[in-house]
């Protein structure tokens, strides 16, 4: 599990929250010496601890194939920057199903995802199946007749909100 915070204080506070009820949580910030860093980013590939909190450090460029959970506990009006973030979890990875993520501040809601149909204007519900995008935009299939979130919600992986 990878986690975000808005801020060095932050980082501490949760990896302390997560020690206090048993779970090997640490942390990486702007303050963490680069040998220090290397160690623990190591360490967290191999599986060694199951928590690592950050703030800003591992947001982009990351490469860490196994993090099958994200926790969002920072706020960002970027959808970029969002993206970049749930990108951490969406490496494949042998025994690899799915990532978790876990939207605490509610950006997914506030700002929605960006999905293949929302970047050529459509619908971000719109379900494609067996249609190609071209063929919905060149009239093919319309956007009303493409299958919304509703009518294909057991053929479409679901994105929740907290309260769902």
């Amino acid at each position: 599990t990878l986690g975000f915070a808005v801020d060095i204080q932050h980082v501490k506070d949760l990896t302390a929250a997560f020690r206090m009820k048993g779970i090997d949580a640490r942390y990486l910030t702007s303050e963490t010496n680069s040998d220090e860093r290397a160690d623990l980013l190591n360490a967290f590939r191999r599986g060694e601890f199951p928590l690592l909190i950050n703030c800003g450090i591992l947001t982009e460029g990351t490469d860490i194939p196994n993090i099958d959970c994200l926790l969002m506990a920072r706020p960002t009006r970027s959808q970029v920057l969002f993206l970049q973030m749930i990108g951490r979890g969406m490496r494949l990875s042998p025994n690899k199903n799915d990532c978790l993520t876990l939207d605490f501040v509610d950006t997914l809601h506030r700002q929605g995802l960006m999905t293949v149909p929302s970047l050529v204007g459509l619908d971000e519900r719109v379900v494609l199946k067996e249609r190609s995008i071209s063929s919905v935009l060149t009239g093919g299939d319309s956007e009303e007749e493409a299958d919304s979130e509703e009518d294909a919600a057991s053929n479409k992986p679901s994105v929740g909100t907290h309260g769902e």
